[in-house]
């Protein structure tokens, strides 16, 4: 992880957006409009606003992925609510010295799997909400004003009691057997490039990545490349992520389409 700069303190709070709103969404600029009516001084970060509609999943893999980069005590907000106007609690964490706020439906899940929570709570005091608050935009009525009240100090006592119990999606477990891991795809990038829940830690010591053999779906891969140009064919590779995740990718085009393969394919990595 990068180092944080020693004024920390100095900078802005820092919030970061994350939904499925869609590019160009007058949504976002709303939620952000209501952040720095209450603190002006907040840096609004936006993650992604293409997370594809109503896919927790896929916040879960992007929050997981891209929040640890952020500096401590960044406030992380994320609108992909499929229950809006239900039930359903919305939450403040904070995972690893960070805080989320995001509803509860399984968003926090994959940063969840690396580090528990040290605090959880339901945002349940109204005094922190905007009123009325819609049945159908709690990011801008409930999301966004929470996030700002923090960012300019009040505790996260002040907004609702201790969560003892939260959503959790099912993340599968790898399989391991002699000489051989299976796991699966996790996520499909914007090239087409298909990454899979394997990581380079899973492998013992001491196994040379020529001998690899990597097998997902009916395609086969024998060895790892280091970088997407050490190829110059127009086969399929295999190779370490700059995740270090198990990425199939296809460097003359788009690996998922050209051999079929989607989110949940097995991947089974041999030596």
């Amino acid at each position: 992880m990068p180092s944080q700069p020693h004024n920390i303190e100095h900078l802005p709070p820092c919030i970061t957006l994350m939904t499925d709103f869609g590019a160009g969404s007058t949504y976002v600029a709303t939620m952000k409009g209501v952040i720095l009516s209450i603190c002006p001084r907040a840096n609004i970060v936006d993650i992604t606003h293409a997370i594809p509609p109503q896919d927790v999943w896929s916040g879960s893999l992007t929050w997981r992925d891209t929040t640890p980069w952020y500096p401590r005590d960044t406030l992380h907000v994320a609108v992909v609510d499929p229950g809006v106007g239900t039930s359903r609690a919305i939450l403040l964490m904070e995972i690893n010295g960070q805080r989320y706020i995001a509803p509860d439906n399984g968003l926090i899940s994959h940063l969840a799997a690396r580090h528990t929570p040290s605090m959880v709570r339901r945002l349940e005091n109204p005094e922190w909400f905007l009123s009325p608050v819609s049945a159908t935009f709690h990011g801008r009525d409930i999301m966004a004003p929470v996030a700002a009240h923090l960012a300019a100090g009040i505790l996260a006592e002040d907004l609702g009691p201790v969560a003892e119990e939260f959503v959790l999606l099912e993340i599968p477990p790898l399989s391991r057997e002699p000489r051989q891991i299976t796991g699966h795809v996790e996520w499909i990038d914007s090239f087409g490039n298909v990454l899979s829940d394997i990581s380079r830690s899973a492998l013992p010591d001491g196994i040379s990545e020529e001998e690899l053999s990597i097998a997902c779906g009916d395609l086969q891969i024998q060895g790892l490349s280091r970088t997407y140009g050490d190829e110059v064919s127009d086969q399929p590779i295999a190779l370490w992520s700059s995740s270090s995740q198990l990425e199939i990718a296809l460097p003359r085009g788009n690996a998922a389409r050209a051999f079929s393969i989607a989110r949940g394919t097995k991947v089974r990595l041999r030596w």
